[in-house]
């Protein structure tokens, strides 16, 4: 009796021991489960509905992430920077011109020519370097000129260390501003309809056709479907297949901060560096609801498939690079932002002001920053065009 009351209390401690054990090297695993469980303090993991604005205020400080040490890195300069048609592509230009205008660098530009389109390489022909003003360089380091995009054109003249990146709307939202800001309105005779971009969905969804010139259905797509050849989702799916492949970042108007948040990281740049005044904002607006929305994505559904795409990478991307982390630096670029906005510009007109604060005087002088940030792109890419031969006849003298 004596020698089995021994053996089923060493049972019993054996069991407790196994079990407090058990219970130690799990609770680290349940404490990260946690951070996401539906009962967790944070609320926010993978984007909201699209359109909706990230509800930062909703995380708490407690996610316990642990502080490391900044790394010292070096700041990237080589750069192409795909522009696309009414997807805040030129506030993001200035940002890429503001950067080589300050480290000095050598701009890709268009060649000059006689008409008004001298920021422009081409809207039709796929890029090609014959298309870049010849200089005494071998190699570039920004392109950030519209043009049709075509990598091995890229490739031939810029660093094979080039970032690629591209900026990217929401279907419904970018068809609309492309509606409005190409003169759709005048150029389909649709003056006298309550809703003009309604008489032209009601239109395509009938004949299912317009003039090839004005064929912009997928207008963001079609910047990388430059031959116009793609006839079906398998074929679109694949070209978006290819587009990760040959971009290094993709980034979204509807979260253009968080994208500049992470653009910074990528390239080593500083908060300066990425802050921005918007740039062509369009001002006549269309009524769209639901009902109409859901129709302007049916014909734009390769815009559609292109934006869920790459929306997903993106959030995937936030996820890795830390909430916390950039709920701080979210703060911090708000800030900044906001003193540019009050030094810098008018809050009504988004204009130089009559600048007060002695700090910012010189800034509003021409090349001084405030006149940088809000220079238009012909007007900048002029300046920058000038600045460049300039240098480049001083280097041929020196040489």
């Amino acid at each position: 009796m004596y020698k089995l009351r021994q053996f089923v209390i060493a049972v019993l401690c054996y069991a407790v021991f196994i079990f407090a054990l058990f219970t130690y090297r799990l609770s680290p695993l349940k404490q990260f489960v946690g951070r996401f469980d539906k009962n967790a303090s944070v609320s926010f993991r993978y984007p909201p509905t699209i359109g909706r604005s990230i509800q930062f205020a909703n995380m708490t400080s407690n996610l316990n992430v642990r502080s490391t040490k900044s790394t010292k890195c070096t700041p990237h300069k080589n750069i192409v920077f795909f522009k696309t048609h009414k997807c805040g592509s030129s506030s993001v230009q200035n940002i890429f011109l503001r950067f080589g205008d300050k480290h000095n660098l050598t701009f890709a530009m268009p060649m000059e020519n006689t008409s008004t389109y001298n920021h422009t390489f081409s809207f039709f022909i796929p890029f090609k370097p014959n298309m870049v003003e010849n200089l005494t360089a071998n190699e570039y380091n920004i392109l950030a000129h519209h043009c049709v995009f075509n990598k091995p054109g890229f490739e031939a003249i810029m660093p094979s260390d080039s970032f690629y990146v591209t900026i990217i709307r929401e279907p419904v939202s970018v068809f609309h501003s492309y509606f409005g800001y190409f003169g759709w309105k005048n150029k389909f005779e649709l003056q006298n309809y309550s809703n003009p971009l309604e008489e032209f969905i009601n239109r395509v969804e009938t004949f299912d056709v317009i003039p090839q010139r004005y064929n912009r259905r997928d207008v963001v797509f079609h910047h990388f479907d430059y031959k116009q050849s793609i006839k079906t989702d398998t074929m679109a799916k694949m070209v978006m297949a290819n587009m990760e492949r040959e971009l290094d970042f993709v980034m979204l108007l509807e979260y253009l901060d968080e994208s500049l948040i992470l653009l910074k990281n990528k390239l080593c740049w500083s908060f300066e560096d990425i802050l921005y005044v918007p740039k062509l904002v369009r001002s006549q607006r269309f009524a769209i609801n639901e009902s109409l929305a859901n129709r302007i994505r049916k014909w734009s559904r390769w815009d559609v498939l292109l934006y869920d795409r790459f929306n997903t990478s993106f959030w995937k991307q936030v996820d890795k690079f830390g909430l916390d982390k950039m709920k701080r630096e979210l703060k911090i670029f708000k800030e900044k932002q906001k003193e540019l906005l009050e030094n810098c510009t008018d809050e009504k007109d988004n204009v130089l002001s009559k600048i007060k604060n002695t700090k910012f005087k010189s800034h509003i002088k021409e090349g001084g920053f405030c006149w940088k940030i809000q220079r238009s792109e012909s007007k900048y890419t002029k300046y920058l065009r000038e600045k460049q031969r300039k240098l480049f006849n001083q280097t041929k003298k020196i040489t």
